[in-house]
């Protein structure tokens, strides 16, 4: 256990340590993250992508509880959606979105 007065060495210690030039992670914000994010993308990729998200939800808010195999495979599309060199693409997540199907089901 600590003897009197130790635990308020440590606080004073860790705030010199502070004030000594450690500091912590930047915060982010988030807005000019999306900012940012938005000018580099092209505008068709962006409108694919929220169009896509748009379906996701319409198939996520009509299938509450109830989601089948083929609601599933197809909101995975749905997600994997995106607009690359002029084209649409289904492969927005590469592999992180690989889907196999077998006797139990969807595994993702």
């Amino acid at each position: 256990m600590d003897s009197p007065g130790q635990g308020d060495a440590r606080s004073r210690e860790a705030a010199d340590g502070r004030r000594a030039g450690v500091s912590s992670p930047p915060t982010l914000d988030r807005q000019q993250v999306l900012r940012q994010t938005r000018a580099r993308l092209h505008p068709e990729r962006i409108a694919r992508r929220e169009d896509a998200l748009a379906r996701a939800r319409v198939l996520i808010e009509g299938s509450l509880g109830r989601l089948d195999e083929t609601g599933l495979r197809r909101l995975l599309q749905l997600f994997n959606a995106d607009h690359v060199d002029g084209r649409e693409v289904n492969n927005r997540f590469a592999t992180g979105l690989v889907m196999s199907s077998g006797e139990d089901g969807v595994a993702v």
